[in-house]
This record gives structure tokens, sequence and C-alpha cells, in this order.
């Protein structure tokens, strides 16, 4: 026997009368379905939960971008093209070529750097 949303009332209260851990744990939830305050510290703290998750995701996707930029720059100085890299990292053209455009500038004292691709 088990249990899924179409399971009817009956069937909860035989599995109930049938395992004491399944009874206790029924018990517990009218308590805590009954307990307004209750209800609303878990749904804080749920709700904190998924903040913390979205504020991790975001923090690592931020990485992921922050070092491939910095591959792309390893790339240019060591003169790969702008196709290349954009296949080696996935950044696109624009981000790449703004990238070797801030590169040129650096050096554009000691030597002429081509602009484009």
């Amino acid at each position: 026997m088990f249990l899924d949303e179409y399971s009817t009332p009956e069937t909860l209260a035989e599995i109930i009368g049938i395992d004491p851990a399944i009874a206790k744990a029924q018990r517990r939830f009218e308590e805590v379905t009954q307990n307004e305050e209750f209800r609303q510290n878990y749904l804080l703290r749920q709700k904190a939960q998924s903040d913390w998750t979205t504020g991790v995701n975001t923090a690592l996707e931020k990485g992921r971008k922050e070092g491939m930029i910095d591959a792309a720059k390893n790339a240019l100085s060591e003169g790969l093209t702008v196709d290349i890299i954009k296949k080696i990292t996935g950044l696109d053209e624009e981000t790449i070529i703004a990238l070797k455009n801030e590169e040129c500038k650096l050096i554009i004292q000691e030597s002429t750097c081509s602009l484009t691709r």
C-alpha cells in the first residue's frame, strides 16, 4: 500500500493504523499546520533557503564568466583569433573584441595592434 495525490482519507487512516511512525508524523503534521506562527516561520525559512541558493548560483555564474574572461585575455595575449576564443570560452564576439581593444590600449605605446579580427 502506498500514498499519492489520489489516496483517499480512508487509505491514509488505514496506513496510520498500521504504522506508528506514520501515525506520529500525521499528528505532528496536524499540530504544525494549525499553528500560524510555525507556518509563518516555516515560510520565512523556505524563502531564506531559496534566497541563499539563488545567491550562491549567481556567485558561481559570475565566477565562471570572470574565469572565461581571464581565459580570453590570456588567449588574446597568445595571439589566438576571436573565432577560436569564442569557441573555447563561449563568450560572444562583442565581449572578446572589447577585451582585445582593452589589451591594445594597454600596449599601444610600445607597438601597433590591430583592433579588428
